[in-house]
């Protein structure tokens, strides 16, 4: 029996095709999770939103947001955030040009 070359050759590249595909959904995949996982960030900290302003009234000049919470004796889970919100709030409000 013999092989045929362009027959090795179109299998060849039909496996890099997928593996690229295979590669491109894991992307668009990951991407879709970071964006899923951003969303309901911005979910909560929009709840938070009016809590944290009257925080900011009675706690002025705190740097982060995380000091602001702590000298107001809170945790983020008190105002429906997970531990990592806090951090995205600075990073947000940064990229935003926003200062405290």
């Amino acid at each position: 029996m013999t092989s045929d070359p362009n027959l090795a050759a179109a299998r060849v590249q039909a496996l890099a095709e997928q593996l690229n595909l295979s590669a491109t959904l894991q992307h668009v995949g990951q991407a879709l999770a970071e964006n899923r996982r951003e969303t309901e960030a911005l979910d909560r900290i929009e709840a938070a939103a009016p809590e944290f302003e009257r925080l900011e009234r009675l706690y002025p000049g705190r740097s982060t947001t995380r000091e602001l919470l702590t000298d107001a004796g809170l945790t983020p889970a008190s105002l429906g955030l997970q531990e990592e919100d806090p951090e995205l709030i600075d990073k947000w409000m940064a990229e935003e040009g926003i200062v405290r």
